[in-house]
């Protein structure tokens, strides 16, 4: 094989693969997309941000009902002592 032939037949090839691997109209494709998922994954962390505030501040609620319910417990041990005592 002489180098006529190997240029006959690697020259093309190359020119069809740069032609494959530069055509913009997939490139656009792809961008797109992707522009597509980041701003649904966008929306599912902005989602999920929201549901953990939510969660700290339903945490933060039944704490403070928790500790009414104590505090409210006992002074009813408090009174159901007086009670006895009397």
């Amino acid at each position: 094989m002489d180098l006529k032939d190997i240029l006959a037949i690697s020259l093309p090839s190359l020119s069809v693969l740069v032609g494959i691997l530069l055509n913009r109209s997939d490139t656009n494709r792809l961008d797109a997309r992707l522009t597509t998922e980041v701003s649904r994954i966008t929306a599912e962390i902005a989602d999920l941000k929201k549901d953990i505030r939510d969660l700290r501040n339903d945490i933060a609620s039944f704490r403070s009902d928790q500790r009414e319910f104590y505090r409210t417990l006992g002074q009813h041990e408090v009174r159901i002592e007086n009670l006895e005592k009397k």
